[in-house]
């Protein structure tokens, strides 16, 4: 397979170039050598806000991740008479050629060229349709002389992802708008809250450091109430005190509040808006069957469910009427009784 594409020499930081020049002072030419490669270094990943500890060399655990970066000798004349890195980046391959780490030339934070803001924040809804526009990448700099031409016909500065995001919910353009690719990606109520974007820029071959930009999803209201079960009918005295709880039938599955209402009741019973308790007393007289529609709200979307109330009215008792061969008997009765007193009497 050949040798490695660039050789490792911790002396000279890797490749070397050899230039001539003639010196004035001396009337000879005059040879000149520079380190035109990068040192290696390698870090552990760490958690944000910790510090990394770089080492040319490392030993890392089977399933240890570790970031790849490198030092190089940079010069900088504002332009004139050139300046800058020469120096493209940096591959380490395994002996084995099973493994590979390339790193390209970067300049962090502090170099002469714009870099994303880390930490930015941006948002857009749940329902945002493919190709709407989210936001536009801001740039930052820790030095004065810093900028991003991305309209220079030689060298445009571009923006590019450096991390593959499952889904595919965005896609960014070299001036780093970003803008809807998978609207599906989006549904908060799957539990897709945010994204983190990766975004490094890049100015010829000078790369900026690695920045995050959060995209969070804003919960949007697209989903009714559904009802749970069907309401039975219910069936009481005209004047009963009524207990229905009218909530146990519905659901909300974004959580959003839930405010219920009710036709069809009748005199003396009502519904709570916010527990969705119907209950109350009809009058006397109110006897009959109602079509009772309960609908439960979420400030959006509504639903309705219905059931049948039936008062049934109290029974009337009928008065009770004397037998008249019942009260014949009992004259009679009478009157032997007072016929055998008087006999004794006379004897």
């Amino acid at each position: 397979l050949g040798e490695p594409i660039i050789q490792f020499n911790p002396v000279k930081y890797g490749k070397v170039t050899k230039q001539t020049y003639f010196d004035w002072f001396t009337g000879e030419m005059r040879e000149v050598e520079s380190n035109a490669g990068g040192l290696p270094l390698i870090s552990r990943l760490v958690e944000k806000g910790e510090v990394k500890e770089y080492s040319s060399m490392m030993t890392l655990a089977a399933g240890e991740t570790a970031e790849l970066g490198m030092a190089s000798v940079c010069h900088f004349s504002f332009n004139i008479g050139g300046g800058g890195c020469d120096n493209e980046g940096m591959m380490l391959i395994s002996l084995e050629d099973n493994w590979g780490m390339a790193s390209p030339m970067g300049q962090g934070d502090y170099s002469f060229t714009a870099h994303p803001k880390d930490g930015q924040t941006h948002d857009v809804d749940e329902d945002a349709e493919l190709g709407e526009v989210v936001a536009q990448v801001e740039l930052d700099s820790e030095t004065f002389f810093a900028a991003a031409d991305f309209d220079s016909e030689w060298s445009p500065y571009t923006l590019s992802l450096a991390n593959a995001i499952p889904g595919d919910p965005f896609t960014m353009s070299s001036i780093g708008e970003i803008t809807v690719n998978n609207p599906a990606a989006l549904d908060y109520d799957a539990g897709h809250m945010s994204y983190t974007l990766e975004v490094i820029g890049r100015q010829g071959n000078s790369y900026t450091a690695v920045s995050e930009v959060i995209v969070t999803i804003n919960n949007v209201n697209d989903i009714a109430p559904v009802v749970v079960a069907e309401m039975p009918a219910a069936s009481m005295e005209e004047t009963a005190v009524v207990e229905i709880d009218a909530s146990m039938y519905f659901s909300e599955a974004e959580g959003d509040a839930l405010t219920f209402s009710a036709t069809g009741l009748p005199e003396g019973i009502s519904i709570d808006s916010v527990s969705g308790m119907i209950t109350g007393s009809a009058a006397s007289g109110a006897a009959g069957d109602y079509e009772v529609v309960v609908t439960a709200d979420d400030s959006v979307n509504k639903t309705d469910a219905s059931f049948v109330m039936t008062l049934n009215a109290p029974e009337v008792k009928e008065p009770v009427s004397v037998d008249n061969g019942g009260s014949l008997g009992i004259s009679l009765l009478s009157l032997f009784a007072m016929l055998g007193l008087r006999r004794k009497v006379r004897r």
